[in-house]
């Protein structure tokens, strides 16, 4: 892939990712039962010294908070079925994301297609609970 392609990817996904969300459906929320906030990264790479490095930009976060999720850009509804979670509404209208250990959510780069979930690739996006 060449380094146009990648740059365009990553900055989708940089503006994406700024909309990732869970909910009290998946069973990924505070103890005392509150929102939960999730923050996430995008996978990439860096050429340093001509060698390829891993690079784990963050970008964006998101709470939870019952069935909704809420991002900088708005809310909306999520189900989860298995290990897949499907959101409804607001900018991620469509997306479907992978939970994986730890409740951390895996989205492929086209956040459309269900993502196989365990670890990321380059220019995907993961959202971890904090």
């Amino acid at each position: 892939m060449n380094r146009k392609v990648l740059v365009v990817v990553g900055a989708i996904l940089l503006s994406l990712a700024s909309c990732c969300g869970l909910c009290l459906v998946t069973g990924l929320v505070d103890a005392d039962g509150g929102g939960a906030r999730y923050e996430c990264k995008l996978s990439g790479t860096a050429y340093t010294n001509g060698t390829v490095q891993p690079t784990y930009t963050p970008s964006g976060s998101f709470t939870l908070e019952g069935d909704t999720f809420t991002t900088a850009a708005g809310s909306g509804s999520v189900k989860r079925t298995g290990d897949v979670v499907s959101f409804s509404g607001s900018d991620m209208d469509g997306w479907q994301g992978t939970v994986g250990e730890g409740g951390t959510m895996y989205f492929s780069q086209d956040p459309r297609v269900r993502h196989a979930g365990g670890r990321v690739s380059v220019g995907e996006v993961w959202c971890e609970p904090r």
